[in-house]
């Protein structure tokens, strides 16, 4: 189930870059279509924080039995934020547009900020259910280092945001974050991995 949680985040990343690679490089001409992939960017951004909240519970389950199904239930909301920013050229209720001179802006509505705060507020969680499941205390006492991780990122990422500087854009700075917050969990227990592999390779004896 971890290893699977994992590849699913893996996945969503990648989904979100090509999406993002698709939008610039091949839709820009194209109004609809290319307002369609922007909508998709939000598939990775809904769906990767219940992932990481599912991995999150899997962890020190006992008799090691998967998560029963009534947890994929996390999903719904997600679902539901999805659908309402994929229909948003009927409501306008995620981003008001304006046509003007051939040209689209727009300011932000109550669905945007709410799949923000869906997205912030289940990593949190997850972060939480983490740290607590933990049996190893050590790990645990370390479970502020991916909570000021996800704290700095998402500064980072705000005043980016605000004042949309041209090195840094949005989609990258989301995946890094996630990155950043898997690996700091990895790195001080939280997620369990392997270790030492250059002392298997040490001793072991070659042909």
């Amino acid at each position: 189930d971890l290893l699977g949680y994992l590849l699913s985040v893996a996945s969503l990343i990648l989904f979100f870059l090509a999406v993002r690679m698709v939008k610039y490089g091949l839709t820009e001409e194209t109004d609809i279509l290319s307002r369609y992939m922007w909508y998709s960017y939000y598939v990775a951004q809904c769906l990767i924080p219940p992932t990481i909240l599912l991995l999150s519970l899997s962890l020190e389950r006992k008799n090691g039995r998967p998560l029963g199904r009534g947890w994929y239930a996390v999903y719904l909301p997600a679902l539901v934020l999805l659908c309402l920013l994929y229909t948003n050229d009927l409501h306008g209720w995620a981003f008001a547009l304006r046509f003007e001179d051939g040209g689209l802006s727009y300011t932000h509505g109550p669905v945007f900020y709410l799949a923000m705060v869906w997205e912030i507020g289940v990593t949190a969680l997850s972060l939480g259910v983490l740290t607590v499941r933990c049996s190893i205390s050590a790990c645990r006492k370390k479970g502020w280092i991916p909570v000021c991780t996800l704290a700095v990122c998402a500064v980072f990422t705000l005043l980016c945001f605000v004042f949309d500087p041209p090195a840094f854009k949005q989609p990258e700075l989301l995946c890094l974050t996630c990155i950043a917050v898997l690996e700091s969990c990895i790195a001080i227990g939280l997620i369990p991995s392997n270790a030492g592999y250059g002392g298997f390779i040490d001793r072991s004896v070659c042909p």
